[in-house]
């Protein structure tokens, strides 16, 4: 489980490969009509069970899940959930307002890096209600070396308005979670992507 990462995408066509920006007017990159772009659908679902050597605030269970249509419109909402050992649960939901996507030659991986917004929080002290962010989606079928595949969500957020929503999951295998082993449906961490266009 990854907390407090800067991530980013390039939203420049990969080698032999393609990209597509519909990005919301004052991000970074042309805002675009989802209408000019080809259809893309979503879904994707993840876990992680954190149990040390991490802020005691992000210790315990986090939920992913969201899906959405990006064709005559954009349509896509998500939430997460916080189970920590030592607070309260709590909530967030939030919707998309533009996306960056970007896919490998051949098959190979698709990134899906949506901008999003925070319309529900249960705790506005964890994550205040229209916070804007950031969900970067990965669809890799390529194999770790647990076996899994190498899908991965990644939640970021401004540290001053959604600190306890800055984190990510793979299945890859981390010493961190309980159990150590990575991969749906029982590992202490695992995630699942699916990005069509």
């Amino acid at each position: 489980m990854r907390t407090r990462l800067q991530m980013g995408i390039t939203c420049a066509a990969l080698l032999a490969g393609v990209g597509v920006d519909a990005s919301p007017a004052g991000s970074a990159g042309p805002a675009t009509s989802a209408a000019t772009n080809p259809k893309i659908t979503y879904s994707f679902s993840g876990y992680a069970n954190n149990v040390r050597d991490r802020p005691r605030y992000q210790l315990g269970k986090t939920s992913f899940r969201g899906s959405g249509v990006f064709a005559d419109a954009l349509r896509g909402t998500h939430t997460t959930i916080q189970r920590p050992t030592f607070y309260p649960e709590s909530r967030i939901d939030t919707v998309v307002l533009g996306y960056r996507y970007a896919a490998a030659a051949h098959g190979g991986k698709k990134t899906l890096t949506l901008t999003v917004q925070v319309v529900t929080s249960t705790s506005e002290k964890d994550c205040q209600t229209g916070t804007r962010g950031t969900i970067l989606l990965v669809d890799d079928n390529k194999k770790r070396s647990n076996g899994e595949n190498r899908d991965s969500i990644t939640t970021t957020f401004p540290s001053s308005s959604c600190p306890t929503y800055i984190q990510g999951t793979s299945n890859a295998d981390n010493p961190q979670t309980q159990p150590t082993k990575g991969g749906p449906p029982d590992g202490g961490q695992w995630a699942r992507v699916t990005i069509r266009r």
